[in-house]
């Protein structure tokens, strides 16, 4: 199979080494608040290895996420460059002297594997879940039996109305069947599911279904708007929790290789003291098809032992 995975990032370059080290690392700082407050994604961020960070780069920032599967992704990355590419391809500015001199670059991005990673991380066997900041409808109007009760097409015209001007709706009136409506609204994971039936009407309510947990609650008409806007915070934060506790669960600390082998069959992240040797990472990666994710921007096994050689 083939695809195509977009970039999209950019590049800088600064006069000053200092500058050109903080901005990269400000640009990955950008790029974890969106993953985390927009798609719901918690992730660790780090530092790359000498042996898996960009070629060319003196430093490359990283966030990496986890899978439901325990499988890590790498979700976003910044690179301060120094002169080096500066000098291979003769960029240049001149200082207030009138000298030519190669800035100090970055180089910054993030790509579609963030879409792949959103659905590996919060979708379920009925279909995608999607967060409901980024949803491209936030709420799904399906209307049930319309052609027995025409107050169903009044009330969802009704709703549709009045929170349309806050929320991305999308509403079906189609001849479909009821169950067909449901499932394409799970499958495309549309977070939150308002459903008007005759028999709800005459009770003059409605039935919302939120497409993480399927839970369902019957809302009075003029509950709506005040219901669906804390659901819609409510499923937001949940599902970020979800994923953040899957990484609480799965992320051990250990101390040398056996353990480190025998953890690793178990789908974790193992935080371990390293001192980053090339070859030992070439080593872990043909014994156990392990790779290093990141070193840790708080790192709590500096006094420790290398888990692999035992030198401090």
């Amino acid at each position: 199979s083939s695809g195509i995975n977009a970039e999209y990032g950019g590049h800088t370059s600064h006069s000053s080494e200092i500058e050109a080290s903080n901005f990269a690392f400000k640009i990955i700082k950008i790029y974890k608040k969106f993953v985390e407050e927009f798609l719901a994604m918690p992730v660790i961020l780090g530092l790359k290895t000498e042996k898996e960070k960009f070629a060319g780069a003196v430093k490359t920032f990283t966030i990496e996420a986890m899978m439901k599967d325990g499988k890590a992704l790498q979700s976003g990355t910044s690179h301060y460059l120094g002169k080096n590419f500066s000098k291979a391809f003769d960029v240049f500015y001149k200082d207030k002297n009138n000298n030519k001199v190669n800035p100090f670059q970055t180089s910054w991005g993030v790509s579609t594997r963030l879409i792949g990673g959103l659905i590996m991380t919060h979708g379920d066997n009925r279909g995608i879940i999607i967060p409901p900041k980024i949803a491209p409808f936030q709420i799904d109007i399906i209307e049930i039996l319309p052609e027995k009760e025409p107050k169903v097409k009044e009330i969802s015209s009704n709703l549709f109305f009045e929170l349309s001007d806050s929320f991305r709706i999308r509403k079906d009136s189609s001849s479909k069947s009821f169950g067909k409506k449901i499932s394409q609204s799970e499958i495309e994971g549309t977070p939150i599911r308002i459903e008007i039936g005759p028999k709800d009407l005459k009770e003059n309510v409605v039935t919302i279904v939120r497409r993480d947990t399927l839970q369902k609650k019957k809302v009075f008409l003029n509950n709506v708007f005040s219901f669906v806007t804390k659901l819609f915070n409510d499923i937001q934060k949940s599902l970020f929790e979800k994923a953040k506790k899957r990484i609480k669960e799965k992320l051990i600390e250990i101390e040398n290789y056996d353990e480190f082998k025998e953890e690793i069959k178990n789908g974790v992240f193992l935080i371990a003291p390293f001192l980053g040797n090339e070859k030992d990472e070439e080593k872990i990666k043909k014994e156990t098809g392990a790779t290093s994710r990141c070193i840790l921007m708080e790192n709590s096994t500096k006094e420790k032992k290398c888990f692999i050689t035992g030198k401090p």
